[in-house]
This record gives structure tokens, sequence and C-alpha cells, in this order.
């Protein structure tokens, strides 16, 4: 397993390229709390949120998909359009957003606390593809963490456990917020 920020000392909340701009990815497995995270950052840092699934999804359209070519322009317009300001994006759809992510992206954030009483609890549940779908989203992107990490060329930051990491995350989060 690569390494994590749990294994660094006091890392910082977030990276951000510098000079004050965050472009930040929140990534992770089914039913881990990437679109309330996402939003929780979003709001914290005053940064526009890019939601993949919106431009993915066809509106009022049953399950229905924008082309590759639809996606790759329309994910570039939002991520150029607050490129100098930054902006919190939230999904995977790693194949679709490499060039991006690549590019653009100062911090990612791997959200791993799964939460079963959710998937459990839900009408349409999702269990089945959390359960199958854990390792694949894993191994999907530990080959760049370990990447970046190696080159310090992006912030990672891995949420494990059920919830005392993300609530220390968060608290830095909002400091580093009050500060800027």
């Amino acid at each position: 397993m690569p390494p994590s920020s749990d294994h660094q000392s006091n890392p910082p909340a977030l990276k951000g390229d510098g000079d004050g701009v965050y472009r930040i990815r929140v990534i992770g497995n089914c039913g881990t709390g990437k679109s309330t995270l996402a939003a929780d950052i979003s709001e914290l840092l005053h940064l526009p949120l890019i939601k993949l699934d919106h431009i993915f999804w066809k509106p009022n359209r049953s399950w229905e998909h924008v082309t590759d070519e639809e996606f790759d322009a329309e994910l570039w317009r939002q991520v150029r359009e607050h490129e100098k300001t930054g902006w919190v994006m939230e999904g995977n759809y790693r194949k679709l957003t490499g060039k991006v992510t690549e590019e653009l992206v100062t911090d990612i954030v791997f959200g791993c606390q799964e939460k079963w009483a959710m998937a459990f609890a839900s009408k349409d549940s999702i269990l089945w593809i959390a359960i199958t779908k854990h390792d694949v989203v894993r191994k999907h992107w530990e080959p760049l963490m370990a990447d970046d990490i190696a080159r310090n060329s992006r912030g990672w930051i891995r949420i494990g456990g059920w919830g005392s990491q993300l609530q220390t995350w968060r608290e830095n989060v909002k400091d580093l917020a009050r500060s800027r």
C-alpha cells in the first residue's frame, strides 16, 4: 500500500499551488461521503463545486450519459473558468479526467470511509457496488497517489477509519479557511 497522509507527521490540510489557490479533487468508493465532503470543502473555502456526475449524466434522461467529447469540453470549460481562483471537483471518472488531474489538480482527497449503515438503509442500496468496486477504485487511484507522493507533485489526503480522522482534517481545513 502506498504511503498516505497518516504516515506523515503533521501534514498540511491542503497543499495548494503555493499561491493560495486550491484545485481540489475528492475521490473515493461508493458511499464514502464524497459529495458531502466536497460540498463542505467548497463552502469552507468559498470555492465553486464541480460535480462530475452532473457533467456525465444528461439531465432528465434515465441513465443516459453524454459522449466522452461532450464530457471533456464541459469539464475543461468549468475548470478553466475557475482555474485562477480554484475549485473543488467531486467524483471519480479517472479515465475521463486524467489530463485535468495531471495538469491542474493541486490536492486529492481520497475518502476511504465506508458508511455501511447508509448502504444498508438506502432504498436503492449501493452495498453490492461498494463491495464489488472497493478494491477496483483503490487499485485505480493508488499508482497515481504513489507517484505523486514520490514526486511531491500534489497533496494527497487519504481519509479512512470511522470519522475521527475526517473530523480532524475538516477542522484543519476550517483553520486554513480562516487564515486565508
